[in-house]
């Protein structure tokens, strides 16, 4: 009987942990989709409002070599600082990349990164869309977003499974410091 006691009890704190460990998912799962929604709502007011905001713009180009110095493609970036005209605060950072390889393959990427920042200029969630295609077809097409932590030195606390996200995240955190105080 005491063992019969003991399992049920197990299996009790064992749901129970588990249960715990779902909610925690589905909460954060909700705040990410009202993350979201905010963005599009503020994606939506630069559209509408186009006049309340500002927009600079910074452009440029790149060259890819091999390891024997030999031109294998080409690319450009270029950088949308949106800030409200009323308060000069940062809403949006849209950085995006191109990179054509010739060779010795042909395809090409395009990397989008939006980055949208709260009221005191934190940044709080990020949209990336990785484009992978040829000159006939579309290889992959990937949207994926990003609940941002406080600040970059958050990320020494968060196991990343996937080292990707983990570099996309520092990434994210350079283009900010990059273009917050342009």
């Amino acid at each position: 009987m005491m063992k019969l006691n003991f399992m049920i009890l197990l299996v009790f704190f064992f749901q129970l942990f588990y249960s715990q460990q779902k909610k925690t998912y589905l909460e954060s799962k909700i705040i990410l989709e009202e993350k979201n929604k905010l963005s599009q709502k503020i994606d939506s007011s630069i559209i509408a409002n186009k006049d309340s905001f500002s927009r600079s713009i910074t452009e440029g180009s790149s060259t890819t070599y091999n390891k024997n110095h030999k031109q294998t493609g080409s690319g450009g970036f270029s950088v949308y600082t949106i800030r409200n005209k009323s308060n000069n605060k940062l809403k949006k950072i849209d950085y995006s990349s191109t990179l054509h390889i010739d060779k010795p393959f042909q395809n090409s990427e395009i990397v989008r990164y939006e980055i949208y920042f709260d009221g005191n200029e934190h940044p709080f969630f990020s949209k990336i869309t990785e484009d992978h295609y040829t000159m006939k077809d579309v290889l992959t097409s990937h949207q994926f977003f990003i609940n941002l932590p406080e600040s970059s030195m958050e990320l020494e606390k968060i196991y990343f499974s996937n080292p990707e996200t983990h570099k996309t995240i520092i990434k994210i955190f350079e283009i900010v410091k990059g273009y917050e105080k342009r």
